[in-house]
């Protein structure tokens, strides 16, 4: 079979699989605060990567820690805050709009900071603003809408004025804006509203050299060697370790909505690219792109509006402040891990995404493996993963899966009714815990104890086990937390012990601890346990528990234990806290974006590391605090795809091919029945037309490809409809004919009667009687038009040639002869003019009523001196000026072409007519 006519539909097919498979732009991962009123600046703390200053439009400081979200506001003036600098812990520099620089000790305004007026250095003033304070080991540094100034660390008690270090000699106004500045080792990077961005050396106070001439609003540090400047719509790349001299820059990045911000960093052994604009914050590595569009557009303004801190970037637009993870995820769905669990014995993790895909990855390995696909969709959110000892249990809140770790086969066992569970209960479960115990499982929920017991793995009894006399207990507000052998941890009531009797007995004092949320480690003498108030440790045998101090349970999702360490899991980021039998040793904040549910954490069998689910992949999070991303398996989805892609391609060619064959076979079909209509007449003479057209459709079918069948079936329809109708009609068509050649041989025999050529005329005129009344003879309606032709040809040019060789008669000779005699006649005095006129006029009445047949299509009469101006011209004597004079009419020439012009649109003139066009050609 020829496949070249399927080559387009290849094409398309191509096309719609790289459509469908290509990741759609994903949203940046961010939070959002409202603030109620405009936020002007961001700027860090010191020594806490947690922690950051905001000021705001109204003058006011707020110190912000975004992981506890603890707030302290201050106030620093009544203007815009501009920028903040944190000294210390307790000291902070803020430059203020119209307010200069104030130094803030405790919350409270200790010293305020002036400069000369470059315009008048008798004078001191506080009315500027500084956009940017930075400080090195000895000064600070401050960029003003006057220019730049510093001020020695040791004189910030003492002395309230600014010494000024760059500003243009020459330059004669008060305002010289530095919207931003970077102070590098020895180096000062000035962007400049006036001069662009300029270099300054801290050694030599006179050095300056321009690096760009337009203005810059924002500079960041890539590293020690690259600066990058942002200007209205370019980016500049700087090496800053070069001598200034041999600098190069270079535009990199065009946006027409206008850059703000370029940040560039690099994270897990990839460069990652932040591009701010007016509207929106795009975020770019290896793995694609993500985006997010603002809630407003940002106000030029501002100098300070993004700050990009170690773990986070922190934006500020009009009210609210946006905080972007460093992490992201532009994979989307097949890189969002929502459970893992890892089993003890073999050390293998596994893990689900959000695509509904199960993966492995051996406790030693940076590469997970896919198993397969879960054929069910696992529409709530997990609350556990865990890896029995033989399959696989995931519990939401509702719901119970069972899991083969080997082909990722799934079933709901237990479920609410309509879910299509094996074992449906009729209200809300609530699951919270599960714990695997011999032969049953033990599931936690927040009213009860489940035990489920199964045989051949298939469900055999589910029971609820109920809490002893002495526990006296609310039964329907138990919530079981945690599982960890014999004991169980509730949210409320404390912890309980699985007695001999099969029932949970209360642990006395255990309620006293604040509310459970997991069992951290078990040994032989004691139990950690993870509260709302903290860890605790708990001797099992002297039943006392013992609280380690530091612990801020507040931003604490979950607690692991560890080797050396615990791991707490925090609502932002991972922390690790060293412990030892006595006291928490220290507190180590790392990689505070990342954010985790508990269902997606799991330890391995010798607490070495944590296997992390995040929204952004799945990771290894080990003593060393590296945080290492595992790969996921791109060959796998490679191969996946291209069978999906090959069998799709097959799919597609069958089915396009018996499409094109079952309208190959219709549209032959049609033309058949189109052919015994037609076949059926043209042996009486009719259809030879249609026939002919038949043919060609029957050829053009034989050779058509795929796209040119659609063409070519809406051929063939619109031939069916012309067989049907011309068929049908074909009487009412011959009659018509009929009636038009009667009328025209009527017509031409008139003429010809008159003026001869009845020869030439007979044998076209014959014609007529062989077009008899049976309509269906040979002589039908092929006949009948081609006789029509002939005789509207005959007319065209026999009829024509005939009449325009006739000559003028003796007597009309005589007649205008008689005219131009009187036109000469009389000529000399008025009384003689005035009557060669009136005689001029009274003979053309004559020859009007004498010659009205002969004149008729000229239609003179409605114009008296029209008539008379075409008479005097038909024998051709005399010009425009004689007939002007004679019959004082002054419009000749315009008549003669206006004649002229008619009788050119005239087919059937006789010989007076023609003698009449002739000698009305306008003389050249």
């Amino acid at each position: 079979m020829n496949m070249r006519p399927f080559y387009p539909i290849y094409l398309v097919v191509l096309l719609l699989f790289h459509v469908s498979c290509k990741q759609a732009g994903r949203d940046l991962v961010h939070t959002v605060s409202d603030f109620g009123i405009p936020i002007s600046c961001i700027s860090p703390s010191q020594g806490n990567d947690s922690t950051f200053f905001i000021g705001f439009e109204n003058g006011d400081i707020m110190k912000i820690n975004i992981i506890t979200n603890s707030r302290t506001t201050i106030n620093a003036g009544n203007n815009r805050i501009y920028d903040i600098c944190a000294e210390n812990d307790t000291t902070l520099l803020a430059g203020i709009r119209n307010e200069g620089v104030k130094r803030i000790l405790n919350g409270v305004i200790k010293q305020k900071y002036y400069i000369r007026n470059p315009l008048d250095t008798t004078k001191l003033t506080d009315s500027f603003a500084a956009y940017t304070i930075q400080m090195d080991t000895d000064r600070f540094y401050f960029a003003t809408s006057s220019g730049i100034y510093t001020l020695n660390k040791n004189e910030c008690e003492t002395a309230p004025l600014l010494h000024p270090y760059y500003r243009p000699e020459n330059h004669s106004l008060f305002h010289f804006g530095v919207n931003h500045m970077l102070v590098n080792r020895t180096n000062i990077y000035a962007a400049t509203s006036d001069s662009g961005l300029i270099v300054l050396n801290t050694n030599s106070p006179k050095y300056r050299k321009k690096l760009i001439d337009r203005e810059i609003s924002h500079l960041y540090p890539y590293n020690d060697s690259i600066l990058y400047a942002s200007s209205s719509d370019l980016i500049y790349k700087i090496n800053i370790k070069q001598p200034v001299e041999r600098q190069k820059f270079a535009p990199i990045k065009n946006d027409s909505r206008g850059i703000f911000a370029y940040l560039v960093d690099r994270l897990d052994g990839k460069q990652r690219e932040w591009t701010l604009t007016s509207t929106e914050m795009k975020y770019k590595d290896k793995n694609g792109v993500s985006s997010l569009q603002l809630s407003g557009k940002l106000s030029s303004s501002y100098k300070n509006y993004v700050f990009k801190g170690k773990d986070f970037i922190l934006l500020a637009c009009h009210n609210n402040l946006y905080i972007f993870p460093s992490h992201q995820n532009p994979k989307g769905e097949s890189n969002n891990v929502i459970a893992v669990c890892t089993n003890q014995s073999s050390r293998l993790c596994y893990f689900i995404t959000m695509d509904n895909k199960l993966y492995s990855v051996g406790g030693e390995d940076n590469r997970a493996r896919i198993i397969g696909d879960l054929s069910l969709t696992i529409r709530e959110k997990p609350v556990r993963f865990h890896a029995g000892k033989k399959y696989l249990w995931l519990i939401t809140n509702n719901s119970l899966y069972k899991i083969n770790p080997g082909n990722a086969a799934i079933s709901r066992e237990i479920g609410l009714s309509g879910s299509g569970a094996k074992r449906e209960l009729g209200k809300k479960i609530d699951f919270r815990s599960i714990h695997e115990d011999r032969e049953s499982l033990l599931l936690g929920t927040r009213n009860y104890l489940l035990r489920v017991k199964f045989v051949n793995d298939g469900i055999i009894q589910i029971d609820s086990i109920p809490t002893g006399k002495s526990a006296n207990v609310d039964f329907s507000d138990l919530y079981i937390t945690d599982i960890s052998g014999q004991y169980f941890a509730s949210m409320k009531h404390g912890i309980f012990e699985l007695n001999a009797k099969d029932s949970l007995e209360k642990i006395p004092g255990s309620d006293a601890i604040g509310e459970i949320r997991r069992f951290i480690e078990e040994d032989n003498r004691f139990i950690y346990l993870y509260t709302s108030e903290g860890i605790y440790e708990w001797g099992k045998y002297g039943k006392d528990f013992r609280r380690f101090p530091g612990i801020n349970s507040k931003s604490v999702s979950t607690v692991y234990y560890g080797n050396k360490s615990s791991y707490i899991i925090g609502y932002r980021g991972i922390e690790r806290i060293p412990l030892d039998s006595a006291s928490v040793l220290c507190l180590v904040d790392e990689h505070l974006d990342i954010t985790v549910d508990e269902a997606a954490i799991a330890e391995v069998a010798d607490k070495s590391f944590l296997f992390t689910g995040t929204p952004i992949g799945l990771y290894k999070y080990g003593e060393n605090n590296d945080l290492i991303l595992i790969e996921m398996p791109v060959k796998s989805y490679t191969v996946l795809y291209l069978a999906l892609f090959i069998t799709g391609i097959v799919a597609v060619v069958i089915i396009v091919n018996l499409l094109y064959f079952h309208r190959k076979r219709r549209i032959k079909k049609k033309l058949k029945r189109c052919g015994e209509k037609i076949t059926e007449n043209v042996k009486k003479g009719i259809g030879n037309e249609l026939m002919r057209k038949k043919e060609e459709l029957d050829d053009k079918l034989k050779s058509v490809n795929i796209l040119g069948t659609l063409r070519l079936e809406k051929e063939v329809n619109d031939f069916v409809i012309r067989v049907e109708e011309g068929l049908l009609k074909r009487n009412e068509i011959i009659d018509s004919i009929k009636i038009l050649i009667n009328r025209k041989i009527k017509e031409i025999d008139d003429i010809i009667g008159k003026n001869g050529c009845q020869d030439e005329w007979e044998d076209i005129r014959s014609g007529k009687a062989k077009i008899g009344d049976d309509r269906n003879n040979e002589y039908s309606i092929d006949y009948s038009l081609g006789l029509l032709s002939r005789i509207l040809e005959f007319e065209r040019n026999c009829l024509k040639k005939v009449m325009i060789t006739q000559k003028m008669t003796a007597q009309q000779k005589k007649d205008f002869e008689d005219l131009n005699n009187i036109f000469i006649t009389g000529k000399g005095s008025k009384t003689g003019e005035e009557e060669k006129r009136n005689r001029i006029k009274s003979k053309c009445e004559e020859l009007l009523n004498k010659y009205r047949e002969e004149l008729y299509e000229l239609k003179l009469k409605s114009n008296a001196k029209k008539t008379y101006v075409v008479l005097l011209l038909i024998s051709g004597k005399f010009d425009n000026a004689d007939v002007e004079e004679t019959m004082n009419f002054n419009r000749v020439s315009d008549v003669r072409y206006t004649v002229h012009e008619e009788l050119k649109q005239k087919t059937n003139r006789n010989a007076l007519l023609e003698q009449l066009f002739e000698n009305t050609k306008p003389k050249k």
